[in-house]
């Protein structure tokens, strides 16, 4: 596992980031229309799609995806699951993003769509995370 410390320090990068936006989402909604909050969201959401996209790099041409599929061949289609899911969170990340970017004065922000969506996109993330870790786990841990 060569790429083992920069996909660590990764998680430890998307974990704070995630957890900030994790605890912003528990807000009242009314709060979200504040255009600092939003400023702050948007620059958080913005930083996530960046870190993401860093970080699924790294992943997709790490060797530790390839060590994956050789040492447990059977583990290749949950692999792929996993690979294929990259381009649907980075695209549920700028729809949230999208969302936050909409104009309030206009009518065209929806503070609880975008809380139900900031909200979905973290547990689809956090759920990517876990699967993602139990397959190393499964993967890599002595037999």
């Amino acid at each position: 596992m060569n790429n083992t410390q920069g996909i660590l320090n990764d998680h430890q990068h998307l974990d704070g980031l995630l957890r900030d936006l994790r605890v912003v989402s528990g807000w009242n909604p009314a709060l979200f229309l504040e255009p600092s909050v939003r400023a702050r969201l948007l620059r958080d959401l913005g930083a996530l799609h960046a870190r993401l996209v860093s970080h699924f790099a790294i992943e997709e041409r790490g060797s530790y995806l390839a060590e994956i599929g050789q040492r447990r061949p059977a583990a290749r289609p949950k692999l792929e699951k996993l690979h294929a899911e990259h381009r649907a969170l980075l695209d549920q990340v700028e729809g949230v993003l999208n969302l936050c970017n909409a104009s309030p004065l206009e009518g065209k922000f929806d503070r609880f769509d975008f809380q139900r969506n900031l909200l979905a996109l973290l547990n689809a993330l956090h759920e990517h995370e876990r699967q993602e870790t139990l397959l190393i786990q499964e993967v890599f841990r002595a037999p």
